[in-house]
């Protein structure tokens, strides 16, 4: 399944997912291109995108977070209680 096949931009040229596979998918392909330049104590993933050396991959996530954006950013707060480890840090969902 490419890309659009998951993603699409309506009429009114706002984006939008077909489902829940496609955010779940972006989400796991964002992560993989992000974690290893998330600074200790950084949230802001557009940090960790600017630091990828790699530039189509940069330009991969950087496309990746302007789609999720929208549709996780109102409830960013959510996902990272519900993501918080009691212990040290965070752990995978």
């Amino acid at each position: 399944m490419s890309t659009r096949d998951h993603y699409y931009i309506g009429e009114d040229g706002k984006g939008r997912y077909r489902g829940s596979y496609g955010i779940g998918r972006d989400l796991e392909r964002l992560h993989e291109l992000t974690d290893p330049f998330i600074a200790e104590g950084d949230n802001d993933l557009g940090q960790a995108v600017a630091r990828i050396p790699d530039e189509t991959q940069r330009h991969e996530a950087g496309e990746l977070l302007s789609r999720l954006t929208p549709v996780i950013g109102p409830h960013l707060d959510a996902i990272n209680a519900a993501t918080q480890d009691p212990g040290d840090g965070l752990h995978s969902a």
